[in-house]
């Protein structure tokens, strides 16, 4: 029994290499993608809060983040603490930056704290508090300049 093995003519082109090296291409590219947004799923973002071009630059910062719903995450350099917008925590917080002319405030903003963020600020900037802010994801982690994530 004979088989006949295809030829190519002298002259025609196979593209099968071409076709082979342009399928492995794409596989590797879709894996790649497939890896970023893996990694770029919910709860894995960390956001970097900091004042780069601010005139408080050689202060000490304070974090707020508001969470909406009156609940706030205090950030001070200790352990975070769980409370709400008008609280004695906030409000000693809030006093203790009013006197410490050394550090100032930014407050973190989820898509339902805005509200809570208008009443802080409000109040901060009624005691002369210098402020900043950053809008913030739900998903986000936040790092603190010192590299401590909050």
């Amino acid at each position: 029994m004979s088989r006949k093995v295809a030829r190519h003519k002298p002259g025609s082109v196979s593209l099968f290499s071409f076709l082979d090296i342009l399928g492995g291409t794409i596989g590797v590219l879709t894996l790649v993608i497939a890896v970023f947004l893996i990694q770029m799923g919910r709860g894995n973002q960390i956001v970097q809060m900091e004042s780069k071009s601010s005139k408080y630059q050689d202060r000490l910062a304070s974090y707020i983040i508001c969470n909406g719903g009156g609940l706030v995450e205090l950030h001070t350099g200790s352990k975070p603490i769980k409370t709400t917008v008008n609280s004695n925590a906030t409000n000693s917080l809030l006093a203790e930056l009013k006197r410490d002319k050394k550090r100032y405030l930014i407050l973190g903003v989820r898509p339902n704290g805005f509200d809570d963020f208008e009443n802080l600020r409000a109040k901060a900037e009624r005691q002369g508090i210098p402020v900043g802010y950053e809008p913030l994801d739900n998903g986000w982690r936040i790092r603190a300049p010192g590299g401590e994530i909050l």
